[in-house]
C-alpha cells in the first residue's frame, strides 16, 4: 500500500485509529469482566456452583457458613480488636457458643414443627 499524496495519507490515518481506537474499547470491555470474575463474592458463587451438592447436603453448607459468618461478626462486634490472650480466648468462646446456638436453632425447629403437626385438630377427632 503506497501512499501517493496527503489525502491517501489522513484516510490511512484515520482507518488507523478507528482501529486503535476498537482495540482499546475491547481491552477495557475484557479487563472489567475479567475483575468482574475475580471479585470475592463471585469466586465463592462459582466454586458452590461447582461442588454439585445433594439438595440435603448444600442447604447444610449453605446453614454452617452462615453461621460461622454470623458467629465472627458477632465476636469482633463484642471484643474488637482484642490483644491480650485471655480476650482472644474470651472473643474464641463467644465465636464458637454463637456459631453452636446458630447450628442447634436450625436443628432444634424440625422437632417442634413435627410436634406441631401432631397435635389433633377439631376435624381430626371427629
Amino acid at each position: 500500500m503506497k501512499i501517493k499524496n496527503s489525502a491517501a495519507l489522513a484516510a490511512v490515518i484515520k482507518e488507523l485509529e478507528d482501529k486503535r481506537a476498537k482495540e482499546r474499547q475491547g481491552i477495557v470491555e475484557n479487563f472489567h469482566s475479567i475483575t468482574e470474575s475475580l471479585r470475592p463474592l463471585q469466586l465463592i458463587k462459582r466454586a458452590y456452583n461447582k461442588l454439585q451438592l445433594p439438595a440435603g447436603l448444600a442447604d447444610n453448607v449453605v446453614k454452617v457458613i452462615s453461621a460461622v459468618g454470623i458467629a465472627f461478626v458477632s465476636k469482633k462486634l463484642l471484643m474488637g480488636k482484642s490483644s491480650g490472650l485471655i480476650k482472644k480466648m474470651a472473643g474464641l468462646l463467644i465465636e464458637l457458643g454463637v456459631a453452636d446456638l446458630l447450628t442447634k436453632k436450625k436443628e432444634a425447629e424440625a422437632p417442634v414443627a413435627t410436634a406441631v403437626e401432631k397435635i389433633p385438630t377439631v376435624e381430626q377427632e371427629k
